[in-house]
């Protein structure tokens, strides 16, 4: 028996989170935090000015195509059109019309260009401060093209149209070089922040080009000075651009390690800076070599990812938002004679839903976001088409079937605001969803060896479809404004379908709420690992999985497990089932995380330890003894013998960790009162994704969780109680068990409120009742697939009993009263390799799961922060790639005698892994073999019977489904 893994949980927590580690491997890096991050924060709030002329630029379009300024230069003083201008957007002039769609047009031409073709080559080549400058230079030279040439001359347009171009250039090129540049120089605990920042810049961009527009849009020069107000923003950039530091990342890349840390350092305003650098090391091996653009398109697991990662900017774009704020001014000063000011209020609206967004993404999932966002945009824009037939009057002059001219006669005042009203409905669900989501969805499910060509690939996607959407406007004269919008409804339709039935880069989703209802695991049909071993044969070794709205890749590899188990500053446990399993138990360790873990832990932690568990065996010996006397009888069916495994656990625990006797003390309520209490742990397990309120009000109206949690609780006060008078009266010679750790604890805390390690009162009942239900459920199913077991191979029965004897121990009734030396126990090697198959064909954490703390990539697949995964630890132990003696599937303990002993180290976990495994997990395998070995010992043997069909039951850990055995006992 070892304790390696309890040796790991205890250095663990004696470690603070601040350490340095040095250098380690890139999974292994923890999230570096500094004290001053006060100068790296002002760097990426410097970068992020070009998202103010990215989002301002994007803005002020729409406003300032209304503005009688920007008519009197064009419409009037280039097309020498004079009253028409005013006149519906159906029924401007269309020389007029097709210079605003190539007004739109060559902006995006530009944006295309700089996304695809400038940026990612000067940024690799020349670094990340070059496209910043690049970015902002061709920028100010665009918007100087296009605001200083006078109006009036139709080759005054074609400079217009080149500026623009260059204009969008610049554009596109700080669309890719200013968040790359942020996130490069954030430090890892603030990037998430500083990213988000960096969207807000951007809708704040738009917003205020919409403020501007409406401040200055009577003034002869509006459209000009609207424009040009933002060049304050690249002219800053370029000035102070090379003030700022080049990026480490870059600089250790393209020149040498001294550069990038002399950066490093500057950056984070300290000296000490080696295992960030060294982080940064590890990331760059480990991105490898770049993918060329010829193998991304033809390796097809990359081409799947990058059609999928087009579809979606190809989807965000045809859900219509573009138009509107391009050419909602016009539209809106048509319907309500209010352009700017109706642009105002969306801007608004979009700058303001953006914020929740932020949080919804990990709260929600991106491809609920995105079904929801789908829907509810298609809503709105259908709203606002029925708006207006239904309220505004058109007059339409037709001639030979074809619409020359369309007025609008009258559109009443309300309900221009109405349809107003749901335009801001649509664009609410397009920030909240289809926005941001599309632009990191479509990151994410790339490596980071392809990353950065591919996203290039897919912003360009985007830009290209914007030039597509530049002629939308032509649309409204055949269709009118009202099928304008009925079609980017049905195409918002089209997009929430497209986000269902697919979810690369793992596998399908059965239903669009998860795959809960029809895998037949919330049912019962099916358990997790029956689930999953089914999905790996169909999808692989990692595949997704839905658990309500919470989509998690699961990993079946040991390789998988090494890298998530062995990187704890990355993977910590998840709170999937935690929202509503704290309801149970909200003080008890395993629904705790970071310093609170820590401080239960160390309390907890001595009850574990190898010194203290070898003193177990004889208490583990006598209650197996009055187990096998009390509770089974010879050539008796037994159909309860999983209830009576968990009385016998519930007596060993209460022995071992709190001194007290439940045998003698505790009527059989108890023991149903914990079966009770661990049915009810286990539905909570399942339903996971409910709303916490449902959780509460169901537990306060049902009466049996109400009893069986008040007969523990009562056990669990009555236990502290006893400990609390032994402490009282012979503090020095109390036993060193558990409930001593947590008394103890508890007076600390009562002494000085100061102390930060003490345990409350409220902890310690919480903590008495997860020691007695997690310590006798884990174990006692354990010892129900071992019952399981025996009667389907009474062969290995014999051999048991054969090796005691060799080893010269009492067999029969002279094995009562016998104990067992630490040698001899080491010595059973066969009961070892009986014990170690039990576990592996039934693990007790036959799934566990990790929320990950920071981005990261496990097997090629993005893992964002705040996402939960799961380790199929059952479908590693039965993997035959792994396991080469004898079919995998079956119960052979011989294995573990000629298997390979340098076979993977994770091809085998049982209790979960890495600084978050089971606490007690060595006490367990310990008290598994006694039993078995005092079982064997009293010459019990346990044989099959037709309704012994075994299956596998979900509660908190997988039991026997059916577990009917007949007992025999041998006296002799």
């Amino acid at each position: 028996m070892t304790i390696e893994t309890v040796s790991e949980i205890n250095q663990h927590i004696d470690k603070t989170s601040l350490e340095p580690e040095g250098k380690v491997h890139h999974h292994q890096h923890k999230n570096v935090q500094y004290t001053n991050s006060s100068f790296a924060v002002l760097l990426a709030a410097f970068s992020s000015l070009a998202g103010w002329f990215f989002g301002y630029d994007q803005g002020v379009t729409g406003g300032i195509v209304v503005m009688s300024s920007f008519k009197n230069d064009f419409c009037v003083g280039v097309y020498a059109n004079t009253t028409v201008c005013d006149l519906p957007v159906a029924a401007v002039p269309s020389d007029y019309r097709r210079f605003l769609v190539l007004f739109t047009f060559m902006y995006n031409v530009g944006c295309f260009i700089g996304a695809m073709f400038i940026s990612s080559f000067v940024a690799e080549k020349y670094g990340r401060r070059a496209i910043i400058f690049t970015s902002a230079v061709l920028f100010l030279i665009g918007t100087s093209i296009v605001i200083f040439p006078p109006g009036g001359s139709k080759k005054i347009i074609i400079l217009i149209l080149i500026g623009r171009i260059i204009e969008g250039t610049g554009v596109g090129c700080s669309s890719f070089s200013c968040p790359l540049y942020a996130s490069e120089i954030a430090p890892t605990n603030l990037r998430g922040m500083l990213s988000g920042f960096m969207q807000m810049t951007v809708v704040a961009g738009l917003f205020a080009a919409n403020v501007v527009n409406f401040l200055i849009q009577d003034h002869k020069w509006g459209w000009r000075l609207s424009n040009g107000i933002i060049l304050i923003a690249p002219i800053t950039i370029m000035i102070g651009i090379f003030l700022c530091p080049e990026t480490p990342r870059w600089l250790f890349k393209n020149k040498n390690r001294e550069s990038a840390e002399k950066s490093l350092k500057r950056i984070r305003q300290t000296d000490d800076v080696t295992a960030e650098l060294d982080a940064i090391a590890d990331a760059i091996q480990e991105e490898g070599d770049h993918f060329s653009i010829i193998e991304l398109c033809t390796t097809k697991k990359m081409l799947e990812r990058l059609g999928v990662g087009v579809a979606m900017h190809i989807l965000q774009q045809t859900t219509g938002i573009n138009p509107v704020f391009n050419f909602g001014g016009i539209i809106y000063q048509s319907v309500l004679g209010k352009g700017i000011i109706s642009l105002l209020i969306l801007s608004g609206a979009n700058m303001f839903s953006t914020i929740p967004a932020l949080f919804l993404f990990d709260r929600l999932g991106r491809r609920n976001l995105l079904i929801f966002g789908g829907l509810g945009m298609a809503v709105g824009h259908f709203l606002a088409a029925t708006v207006f037939v239904t309220g505004c009057d058109v007059i339409k002059t037709i001639i030979n079937g074809t619409i020359v001219n369309e007025e609008t006669v009258s559109c009443q005042t309300s309900s221009g605001i109405l349809m107003l009203f749901f335009t801001a409905i649509f664009v609410c669900f397009f920030a909240l969803s289809w926005g941001p989501v599309a632009w990191i969805y479509a990151a994410e499910i790339f490596p980071l060896n392809i990353r950065a060509r591919a996203v290039a690939i897919t912003t360009g996607s985007n830009w290209f479809l914007c030039m597509v959407m530049a002629y939308v406007l032509e649309l409204i004269t055949p269709l009118g404004i009202h099928g304008v919008f009925y079609l980017f409804g049905g195409l918002c339709l089209f997009s929430a379908y497209s986000s269902s039935p697919n979810d690369p880069p793992g596998q399908k989703p059965q239903i669009i709420f998860g795959n809960l209802f029809n895998s037949g695991l919330l049912t019962g049909r099916k358990t997790g690992p029956e689930l999953f071993t089914e999905y790996q044969q169909a999808y692989g070794d990692v595949f997704l999985f839905w658990v309500g709205p919470q989509k998690s890749p699961v990993f079946c590899l040991p390789e998988h497990a090494q890298t998530i188990f062995s990187d704890r500053h990355t993977f910590d446990q998840s709170p999937l089932f935690i929202p509503n399993f704290d309801l149970l138990c909200p003080n008890g360790i395993i629904t705790l995380s970071g310093l609170k873990w820590k401080r239960h832990a160390r309390v907890m932690l001595p009850m574990f330890k190898r010194a203290k568990i070898v003193h177990y065996s004889e208490t583990i010996l006598h209650c197996t003894d009055q187990f096998i006397d009390k509770h089974l009888d010879d050539n008796h069916i037994y159909k309860d013998l999983t209830l009576r495994c968990q009385s016998l656990l519930m007596n060993i625990i209460a022995f071992i960790a709190f001194d007290h006797d439940l045998e003698a003390q505790i009527d059989s309520s108890c023991a149903r009162a914990l079966q009770d209490f661990v049915y009810y742990a286990s539905q909570f397990m399942i339903a996971a994704w409910l709303p916490r309120w449902l959780g509460k009000l169901y537990l306060k109206l049902n009466w049996k969780y109400q009893r069986a949690h008040r007969i523990l609780r009562e056990l669990s006060e009555q236990i502290v109680e006893q400990e609390q008078n032994k402490h009282n009266d012979c503090e020095s010679q109390r036993p060193k068990n558990l409930i001593a750790s947590l008394v103890s604890s508890l007076n600390e805390q009562a002494n000085d409120q100061q102390i930060s390690s003490g345990l409350t009162q409220a902890e310690i009942f919480d903590e008495v009742l997860m020691a007695i239900t997690a310590g006798t459920e884990t174990t006692a199913k354990a010892l129900s697939w071992f019952i399981f077991y025996m009667s389907k191979h009474p062969r290995v029965q014999q051999k048991i009993k054969q090796e005691l004897k060799e080893h010269d121990l009492a067999v029969g009734d002279n094995a009562h009263s016998s104990s067992l030396s630490m040698e001899t126990l080491d010595s059973l090697v066969y009961c070892d390799c009986v014990t170690k198959e039990v576990l592996r064909l039934a693990p007790v954490a036959g799934l566990t799961a990790r929320r990950a703390t920071r981005d990261t990539v496990v097997d090629d697949i993005s893992i964002h922060r705040g996402q939960d995964l799961y380790i199929a630890l059952y479908n590693m132990n039965k993997d035959p790639r792994y396991w080469h003696h004898g079919d995998p599937t079956e119960f052979i303990p011989e294995r573990f005698l000629f298997e390979d002993k340098n076979h993977h180290p994770y091809a085998m976990v049982t209790f979960g892994g890495g600084h978050r495994a089971c606490l007690g997990q060595d006490l367990a395998q310990f008290e598994l073999k006694l039993m078995i070995i005092r079982l064997m010992q009293r010459g019990v043997s346990f044989e099959d019977t037709p309704e012994n069909i075994g299956g596998y039951k979900q509660q908190v850990t997988c039991c026997p489904r059916h577990l009917v055995v007949r007992v025999r006992i041998d006296h002799h």
